[in-house]
Protein backbone atom coordinates (compact mmCIF):
# COMPACT_ATOMS: atom_id res chain seq x y z
CA UNK A 1 0.00 0.00 0.00
CA UNK A 2 1.37 3.47 -1.16
CA UNK A 3 1.64 5.84 1.59
CA UNK A 4 0.17 9.37 1.24
CA UNK A 5 -0.79 12.46 2.90
CA UNK A 6 -2.85 15.23 1.33
CA UNK A 7 -1.84 19.27 0.88
CA UNK A 8 -4.96 21.38 1.19
CA UNK A 9 -4.54 24.20 -0.67
CA UNK A 10 -7.16 27.11 -0.63
CA UNK A 11 -10.12 24.48 -1.00
CA UNK A 12 -7.82 22.28 -3.66
CA UNK A 13 -6.38 19.09 -1.93
CA UNK A 14 -3.49 17.83 -4.04
CA UNK A 15 -2.60 13.96 -3.67
CA UNK A 16 0.91 13.32 -3.29
CA UNK A 17 1.73 9.65 -3.78
CA UNK A 18 5.41 8.28 -1.72
CA UNK A 19 7.46 5.29 -3.09
CA UNK A 20 6.48 2.09 -2.23
CA UNK A 21 9.36 -1.06 -2.46
CA UNK A 22 9.46 -2.01 -6.36
CA UNK A 23 10.11 -5.44 -7.18
CA UNK A 24 11.70 -4.24 -10.37
CA UNK A 25 13.97 -1.23 -11.66
CA UNK A 26 11.18 -1.04 -14.31
CA UNK A 27 8.11 -0.33 -11.62
CA UNK A 28 10.51 1.54 -9.73
CA UNK A 29 10.92 3.79 -12.82
CA UNK A 30 7.27 3.57 -13.72
CA UNK A 31 6.90 4.22 -9.67
CA UNK A 32 9.03 7.75 -9.69
CA UNK A 33 7.88 8.86 -12.97
CA UNK A 34 4.19 8.95 -12.12
CA UNK A 35 5.37 10.33 -8.91
CA UNK A 36 7.21 13.35 -10.90
CA UNK A 37 4.16 14.09 -13.35
CA UNK A 38 1.74 14.15 -9.91
CA UNK A 39 4.19 16.46 -7.95
CA UNK A 40 4.38 18.65 -11.46
CA UNK A 41 0.62 18.86 -11.67
CA UNK A 42 1.00 20.53 -7.71
CA UNK A 43 3.40 22.88 -8.48
CA UNK A 44 1.98 24.18 -11.13
CA UNK A 45 -1.21 24.59 -9.17
CA UNK A 46 0.54 26.08 -6.38
CA UNK A 47 2.74 28.53 -8.45
CA UNK A 48 -0.43 29.96 -10.50
CA UNK A 49 -2.00 30.74 -6.86
CA UNK A 50 1.44 32.08 -6.17
CA UNK A 51 1.03 34.95 -8.90
CA UNK A 52 -2.23 35.64 -8.67
CA UNK A 53 -3.36 38.83 -6.58
CA UNK A 54 -4.07 39.10 -3.01
CA UNK A 55 -7.60 39.54 -2.28
CA UNK A 56 -7.68 39.29 1.48
CA UNK A 57 -5.48 37.93 4.39
CA UNK A 58 -8.18 35.96 6.38
CA UNK A 59 -7.66 36.11 10.27
CA UNK A 60 -9.57 32.59 11.42
CA UNK A 61 -9.94 32.21 15.48
CA UNK A 62 -7.72 28.84 16.52
CA UNK A 63 -9.08 29.13 20.68
CA UNK A 64 -7.84 30.92 23.89
CA UNK A 65 -4.19 29.44 24.31
CA UNK A 66 -4.20 30.80 28.04
CA UNK A 67 -5.33 33.13 30.55
CA UNK A 68 -4.17 35.49 33.72
CA UNK A 69 -0.97 36.44 32.21
CA UNK A 70 0.40 39.28 33.78
CA UNK A 71 4.30 39.44 33.17
CA UNK A 72 6.55 42.05 32.48
CA UNK A 73 8.16 40.98 29.24
CA UNK A 74 7.31 38.04 26.65
CA UNK A 75 9.27 36.26 24.16
CA UNK A 76 7.49 34.51 22.11
CA UNK A 77 9.79 32.30 19.96
CA UNK A 78 10.17 28.66 19.02
CA UNK A 79 11.77 27.04 22.44
CA UNK A 80 12.09 23.72 21.57
CA UNK A 81 12.86 23.29 17.94
CA UNK A 82 9.39 21.86 17.07
CA UNK A 83 8.34 24.24 14.69
CA UNK A 84 5.85 25.80 17.17
CA UNK A 85 5.93 29.27 18.88
CA UNK A 86 6.00 29.01 22.46
CA UNK A 87 5.72 32.07 25.36
CA UNK A 88 8.95 32.54 28.00
CA UNK A 89 7.19 35.23 30.11
CA UNK A 90 9.46 37.09 32.64
CA UNK A 91 7.45 38.41 36.02
CA UNK A 92 8.67 41.82 38.00
CA UNK A 93 10.01 39.88 40.78
CA UNK A 94 13.07 38.13 38.10
CA UNK A 95 11.48 35.37 37.49
CA UNK A 96 10.83 33.28 34.41
CA UNK A 97 8.25 30.97 33.13
CA UNK A 98 8.47 28.88 30.55
CA UNK A 99 4.81 27.97 28.33
CA UNK A 100 5.43 25.32 25.85
CA UNK A 101 2.79 26.34 22.75
CA UNK A 102 0.44 22.92 22.15
CA UNK A 103 -1.26 22.28 19.16
CA UNK A 104 -3.84 19.78 18.33
CA UNK A 105 -6.80 18.82 15.96
CA UNK A 106 -10.06 18.20 17.19
CA UNK A 107 -11.80 17.99 13.60
CA UNK A 108 -13.92 20.74 14.44
CA UNK A 109 -13.85 23.82 11.77
CA UNK A 110 -12.96 27.13 13.84
CA UNK A 111 -15.49 29.61 14.56
CA UNK A 112 -14.71 33.03 14.44
CA UNK A 113 -14.03 35.72 17.16
CA UNK A 114 -15.73 38.85 17.25
CA UNK A 115 -13.97 41.68 15.45
CA UNK A 116 -11.86 39.08 12.81
CA UNK A 117 -12.77 38.78 9.40
CA UNK A 118 -14.82 36.41 7.49
CA UNK A 119 -13.62 32.20 8.25
CA UNK A 120 -12.61 30.28 4.83
CA UNK A 121 -12.94 27.24 6.87
CA UNK A 122 -8.89 25.98 6.62
CA UNK A 123 -8.39 25.17 9.93
CA UNK A 124 -9.30 22.95 12.23
CA UNK A 125 -6.51 23.57 14.57
CA UNK A 126 -6.82 24.74 18.23
CA UNK A 127 -3.36 26.30 19.80
CA UNK A 128 -2.74 26.41 23.48
CA UNK A 129 0.26 27.08 25.94
CA UNK A 130 1.11 24.41 28.57
CA UNK A 131 0.94 25.07 32.39
CA UNK A 132 3.85 27.61 33.41
CA UNK A 133 7.12 26.05 34.53
CA UNK A 134 9.50 28.29 36.23
CA UNK A 135 12.82 27.81 34.60
CA UNK A 136 14.94 30.90 36.30
CA UNK A 137 15.06 33.64 38.94
CA UNK A 138 17.29 36.83 39.13
CA UNK A 139 16.11 38.10 35.60
CA UNK A 140 15.65 41.41 37.10
CA UNK A 141 19.38 41.93 37.33
CA UNK A 142 18.92 42.04 33.55
CA UNK A 143 18.21 44.99 31.38
CA UNK A 144 18.19 44.03 27.83
CA UNK A 145 16.95 40.62 26.34
CA UNK A 146 17.97 39.36 22.66
CA UNK A 147 15.93 35.85 22.52
CA UNK A 148 17.36 34.00 18.88
CA UNK A 149 19.61 31.25 17.88
CA UNK A 150 22.43 32.23 18.90
CA UNK A 151 24.26 28.45 18.72
CA UNK A 152 22.63 27.49 14.82
CA UNK A 153 20.97 24.30 16.46
CA UNK A 154 17.85 25.68 15.51
CA UNK A 155 16.81 26.26 19.46
CA UNK A 156 16.30 30.07 21.08
CA UNK A 157 18.40 31.20 23.71
CA UNK A 158 18.43 34.19 25.33
CA UNK A 159 21.99 36.63 25.27
CA UNK A 160 20.65 39.50 28.19
CA UNK A 161 22.55 42.57 28.97
CA UNK A 162 22.98 43.10 32.77
CA UNK A 163 22.31 46.39 35.33
CA UNK A 164 26.18 46.85 35.18
CA UNK A 165 26.32 46.65 31.17
CA UNK A 166 28.20 42.96 30.53
CA UNK A 167 26.40 40.51 28.31
CA UNK A 168 25.69 37.41 29.13
CA UNK A 169 24.72 34.52 26.51
CA UNK A 170 22.41 31.74 28.31
CA UNK A 171 21.51 28.49 26.20
CA UNK A 172 18.50 27.04 26.08
CA UNK A 173 18.44 23.27 26.12
CA UNK A 174 14.65 23.12 25.24
CA UNK A 175 13.69 22.90 29.09
CA UNK A 176 16.05 24.98 31.29
CA UNK A 177 18.72 27.54 30.91
CA UNK A 178 22.12 27.14 31.34
CA UNK A 179 24.03 29.11 33.35
CA UNK A 180 25.27 32.07 31.87
CA UNK A 181 28.47 33.42 30.40
CA UNK A 182 29.85 36.40 29.93
CA UNK A 183 30.93 37.07 26.43
CA UNK A 184 32.89 40.01 27.10
CA UNK A 185 32.82 43.50 24.63
CA UNK A 186 32.75 43.53 21.13
CA UNK A 187 36.30 43.10 19.52
CA UNK A 188 36.87 46.58 18.68
CA UNK A 189 34.51 47.94 21.38
CA UNK A 190 36.07 50.11 24.36
CA UNK A 191 32.94 51.41 25.60
CA UNK A 192 31.64 48.22 26.89
CA UNK A 193 27.70 47.51 25.76
CA UNK A 194 26.25 51.16 26.61
CA UNK A 195 22.72 51.15 27.37
CA UNK A 196 22.72 54.42 25.34
CA UNK A 197 22.34 52.45 22.29
CA UNK A 198 19.59 50.53 19.87
CA UNK A 199 20.41 47.09 19.53
CA UNK A 200 18.23 44.30 17.01
CA UNK A 201 18.97 40.77 16.31
CA UNK A 202 19.79 40.16 12.66
CA UNK A 203 20.89 36.96 11.16
CA UNK A 204 24.18 37.77 8.73
CA UNK A 205 26.18 35.26 6.57
CA UNK A 206 24.37 32.19 6.26
CA UNK A 207 25.51 30.77 9.30
CA UNK A 208 22.42 30.31 11.26
CA UNK A 209 23.48 32.17 14.17
CA UNK A 210 22.38 35.38 15.57
CA UNK A 211 24.11 39.19 15.27
CA UNK A 212 23.16 42.54 16.39
CA UNK A 213 23.08 45.44 14.93
CA UNK A 214 23.94 48.65 16.80
CA UNK A 215 22.46 51.84 16.48
CA UNK A 216 24.86 54.78 18.47
CA UNK A 217 23.53 58.56 18.76
CA UNK A 218 26.16 61.55 17.44
CA UNK A 219 26.44 63.96 20.67
CA UNK A 220 26.28 66.52 17.93
CA UNK A 221 22.58 65.43 17.83
CA UNK A 222 22.74 64.86 14.35
CA UNK A 223 22.20 61.33 12.09
CA UNK A 224 23.70 58.38 13.88
CA UNK A 225 25.98 55.65 13.29
CA UNK A 226 24.58 51.79 12.47
CA UNK A 227 27.29 48.87 13.45
CA UNK A 228 27.30 45.46 13.20
CA UNK A 229 28.29 43.35 16.06
CA UNK A 230 29.06 39.88 14.60
CA UNK A 231 29.12 36.77 16.58
CA UNK A 232 31.00 33.80 16.26
CA UNK A 233 29.76 31.63 18.42
CA UNK A 234 31.59 32.88 21.94
CA UNK A 235 32.16 36.09 21.15
CA UNK A 236 31.05 39.77 19.42
CA UNK A 237 33.33 41.26 15.96
CA UNK A 238 32.11 45.10 15.51
CA UNK A 239 32.67 45.85 11.49
CA UNK A 240 31.56 48.61 9.67
CA UNK A 241 29.08 51.70 10.06
CA UNK A 242 26.20 53.26 8.33
CA UNK A 243 25.34 56.71 8.89
CA UNK A 244 22.23 58.54 8.95
CA UNK A 245 20.02 56.24 11.63
CA UNK A 246 18.78 57.59 15.17
CA UNK A 247 17.71 55.47 18.46
CA UNK A 248 14.29 57.64 18.21
CA UNK A 249 13.81 55.39 14.62
CA UNK A 250 11.34 52.38 14.67
CA UNK A 251 13.37 49.04 13.66
CA UNK A 252 11.79 45.84 11.55
CA UNK A 253 14.19 43.64 10.82
CA UNK A 254 13.31 40.00 9.22
CA UNK A 255 13.94 38.19 5.91
CA UNK A 256 11.01 40.08 3.60
CA UNK A 257 13.29 38.44 0.43
CA UNK A 258 13.42 35.07 1.52
CA UNK A 259 17.27 34.29 0.92
CA UNK A 260 17.67 33.26 4.75
CA UNK A 261 19.26 36.46 5.88
CA UNK A 262 17.67 39.43 7.96
CA UNK A 263 16.75 42.15 6.24
CA UNK A 264 16.20 45.94 7.66
CA UNK A 265 13.27 48.45 7.17
CA UNK A 266 13.49 51.16 9.25
CA UNK A 267 10.34 53.61 10.05
CA UNK A 268 11.47 57.22 10.33
CA UNK A 269 9.18 60.14 12.71
CA UNK A 270 7.95 61.48 9.49
CA UNK A 271 6.26 57.84 8.06
CA UNK A 272 8.71 57.63 5.97
CA UNK A 273 9.70 53.95 5.59
CA UNK A 274 13.59 52.85 4.46
CA UNK A 275 14.71 49.67 3.24
CA UNK A 276 18.07 47.97 3.37
CA UNK A 277 18.98 44.53 1.82
CA UNK A 278 21.14 41.66 3.75
CA UNK A 279 23.75 40.65 1.37
CA UNK A 280 25.14 38.21 2.91
CA UNK A 281 28.21 40.65 5.14
CA UNK A 282 26.58 43.91 4.99
CA UNK A 283 23.34 45.94 4.51
CA UNK A 284 22.99 47.39 0.73
CA UNK A 285 22.19 51.02 0.41
CA UNK A 286 19.28 52.55 1.40
CA UNK A 287 16.30 51.92 -0.48
CA UNK A 288 13.00 54.20 -0.17
CA UNK A 289 9.58 52.04 -0.22
CA UNK A 290 6.76 53.92 1.25
CA UNK A 291 5.48 57.06 3.12
CA UNK A 292 2.33 57.68 5.51
CA UNK A 293 3.30 54.55 7.82
CA UNK A 294 3.42 57.46 11.11
CA UNK A 295 -0.50 56.48 10.77
CA UNK A 296 -0.22 53.10 12.76
CA UNK A 297 0.63 53.00 15.91
CA UNK A 298 3.23 49.24 15.50
CA UNK A 299 4.26 47.07 12.44
CA UNK A 300 4.56 43.95 12.19
CA UNK A 301 6.56 41.96 9.98
CA UNK A 302 5.18 38.18 9.21
CA UNK A 303 6.45 35.33 6.75
CA UNK A 304 4.28 33.04 4.56
CA UNK A 305 1.19 34.58 5.33
CA UNK A 306 0.44 32.76 1.86
CA UNK A 307 1.02 29.73 0.18
CA UNK A 308 3.93 31.18 -1.30
CA UNK A 309 7.53 30.50 1.01
CA UNK A 310 8.79 33.69 -0.45
CA UNK A 311 6.18 36.00 0.20
CA UNK A 312 6.22 37.89 3.05
CA UNK A 313 4.10 40.57 4.39
CA UNK A 314 3.99 43.84 6.86
CA UNK A 315 0.67 43.99 9.23
CA UNK A 316 -0.05 47.59 10.52
CA UNK A 317 -2.33 48.28 13.79
CA UNK A 318 -4.10 51.37 14.01
CA UNK A 319 -4.80 53.75 17.10
CA UNK A 320 -8.34 52.86 16.63
CA UNK A 321 -7.90 49.03 16.32
CA UNK A 322 -7.92 48.54 12.52
CA UNK A 323 -5.35 45.84 11.21
CA UNK A 324 -3.70 46.54 7.47
CA UNK A 325 -1.79 43.83 5.56
CA UNK A 326 0.94 45.03 2.81
CA UNK A 327 2.48 42.14 1.01
CA UNK A 328 5.99 42.54 0.14
CA UNK A 329 7.22 42.56 -3.67
CA UNK A 330 10.44 40.83 -3.58
CA UNK A 331 10.78 41.49 -7.06
CA UNK A 332 10.55 45.28 -6.79
CA UNK A 333 11.51 45.32 -3.63
CA UNK A 334 8.56 47.55 -2.54
CA UNK A 335 4.59 46.84 -1.13
CA UNK A 336 1.57 46.44 -2.90
CA UNK A 337 -1.37 47.99 -1.68
CA UNK A 338 -2.53 47.40 1.63
CA UNK A 339 -5.95 45.78 2.54
CA UNK A 340 -8.00 45.79 5.84
CA UNK A 341 -7.79 42.44 7.40
CA UNK A 342 -9.57 43.06 10.65
CA UNK A 343 -10.98 45.37 13.75
CA UNK A 344 -10.98 45.32 17.42
CA UNK A 345 -7.34 44.75 17.79
CA UNK A 346 -7.10 48.10 20.23
CA UNK A 347 -8.69 45.31 22.80
CA UNK A 348 -5.63 44.13 23.10
CA UNK A 349 -1.72 45.03 24.86
CA UNK A 350 0.68 42.60 22.85
CA UNK A 351 0.60 41.29 19.24
CA UNK A 352 2.82 38.49 18.82
CA UNK A 353 3.73 36.85 15.63
CA UNK A 354 4.57 33.24 15.34
CA UNK A 355 4.15 29.95 13.98
CA UNK A 356 1.22 28.40 16.00
CA UNK A 357 0.10 25.73 13.65
CA UNK A 358 2.17 22.54 11.81
CA UNK A 359 0.81 23.68 7.97
CA UNK A 360 3.72 22.92 5.49
CA UNK A 361 3.94 26.51 4.52
CA UNK A 362 5.50 27.41 7.62
CA UNK A 363 2.48 30.24 7.77
CA UNK A 364 2.87 32.77 10.77
CA UNK A 365 -0.09 33.48 12.93
CA UNK A 366 -0.92 35.89 15.63
CA UNK A 367 -0.88 35.41 19.17
CA UNK A 368 -2.59 38.54 21.21
CA UNK A 369 -2.64 39.18 24.85
CA UNK A 370 -5.36 41.27 26.04
CA UNK A 371 -6.73 43.42 29.00
CA UNK A 372 -7.81 41.26 30.91
CA UNK A 373 -4.85 38.68 30.42
CA UNK A 374 -6.46 36.43 28.36
CA UNK A 375 -4.31 34.99 25.20
CA UNK A 376 -6.12 34.50 22.57
CA UNK A 377 -4.69 32.68 18.98
CA UNK A 378 -5.45 33.28 15.82
CA UNK A 379 -4.25 31.71 12.09
CA UNK A 380 -3.92 33.40 9.17
CA UNK A 381 -4.50 32.25 5.30
CA UNK A 382 -4.50 34.35 2.17
CA UNK A 383 -7.70 34.78 -0.24
CA UNK A 384 -6.82 35.09 -3.94
CA UNK A 385 -8.54 36.62 -6.75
Amino acid sequence: MKNKFSVYVLGVTFSILGLQSCSTEEDFELETQQNTEQSDIANKNLKDHCTSEIKTLVIDYLGQAGSNFSFKDYFVKDWTGDGIADVMALKNDGRMFFYKGVVSNDGIISSNAPNTTTDPGRNDWKYTLAAGIQVGHGWDNFKEFYPADWTGNGITDMMAMRNNNRMYLYKWTGSSFITGVDVGLPSTGSAGWSENRKRMVIYFNNDNKADLIEITDLPSGSDGIMSRLIWNGSSFSSYGAHFGYKTTYDYYPFDYNDDGNTDLITRKPDGTLKYRENLGDFLSSEKHVGHGWNGFQDLYPGRNWSICSTITSLTGRKANGDLYSYRWNPVSDSFYPGKKVGSGWNNFTHIFIGDLTPDIYYREDILGLRYDGKMLAYGTVLEME
